[in-house]
């Protein structure tokens, strides 16, 4: 979808076929319905297939420095995400109770994302409710606009009333792990005041470190080894000992209580760590400031 422009954009009924192919994509109600509108675009499966067709010809090592590349700016990103995190994070634009909870939650960009889908909450309409056993199931019409025209579109989503899980036919969750609007103004409509951990994604979590940055690539010359060489070495010594204790449950049991017992002293050491450190740099400020002091 994002290679359209490029390919089709000089064509006269780009936008036909854009409107034509987004819909296929994007808003297909079943593998059958998908597969059926999918038929239709024979000529961008075969350019596929002649796409995949090249890779395979493509030279290994070419391979090995366009993932290195791809690697080296996801790393890049998510560094620049994690430093405008540390200066602030971006204002809720409503006061729903759920804005703030993702607010608090997410990273500054994945909230923004989510912010999105709060916007074109208001676009949102429901049309109808019927009730299937314990759960509810509501109808709306989403409308938008598409290149300057008004449109709308049919969304079914359930909900549970119990539990507040909802679940909408646009799959956006499922596929990006955003809920989408849709989903947001069933919430709404509810009155519902915080949605259910399982949509608050931990990967997405202002407070998580990025694992990946410690996989050795080329561009870690730009920054300290220490830090990858420790990390290495834990690595090893942890899948050796693991390797000795994969066929025994009680055994794995013991490993992984070890395992936790110790990580919540590591965790306590460097808190004291931070306690003794604080009141040593308070004193050295002070004494710097007036060596009359003392």
């Amino acid at each position: 979808m994002k290679k359209l422009p490029h390919k089709l954009g000089g064509y006269a009924k780009y936008r036909e076929i854009d409107d034509k192919m987004h819909g296929t994509v994007w808003n297909a109600r079943s593998a059958e319905s998908f597969e059926k509108d999918w038929y239709v675009w024979k000529t961008f499966t075969k350019i596929v297939e002649c796409g995949f067709q090249y890779i395979s010809k493509v030279n290994f090592g070419l391979f090995v420095h366009e993932y290195d590349n791809v690697l080296g700016n996801k790393e890049q990103k998510e560094l620049k995400d994690d430093a405008a995190d540390s200066k602030g994070v971006a204002p809720c634009s409503s006061s729903s109770t759920i804005e703030r909870q993702f607010q608090c939650e997410y990273t500054t960009s994945k909230f923004r994302e989510v912010q999105h889908e709060f916007s074109k909450r208001g676009d949102c309409l429901v049309r109808g409710v019927t009730q299937e056993g314990d759960l509810f199931r509501v109808t709306m019409n989403e409308q938008y606009l598409l290149y300057g025209e008004p449109r709308s579109w049919k969304y079914s989503v359930e909900f549970d009333p119990k539990t507040h899980k909802v679940r909408c036919e646009c799959n956006m969750f499922g596929s990006r792990g955003i809920i989408c609007c849709h989903c947001l103004a069933v919430l709404f409509y509810y009155g519902v005041d915080t949605v259910p951990s399982c949509y608050v994604i931990p990967r997405w979590s202002n407070n998580v470190q990025r694992k990946h940055t410690f996989i050795k690539s080329s561009h870690d010359e730009k920054r300290s080894n220490e830090s990858h060489n420790l990390f290495r070495r834990l690595c090893s010594h942890f899948y050796n000992v693991a390797q000795d204790f994969v066929t025994c449950e009680e055994e794995a049991a013991m490993l992984h209580s070890g395992l936790d017992q110790l990580r919540s002293k590591l965790l306590d050491y460097r808190a004291n760590l931070v306690s003794r450190r604080v009141p040593s740099s308070q004193n050295s400020t002070v004494t710097q400031g007036d060596p009359h002091l003392g």
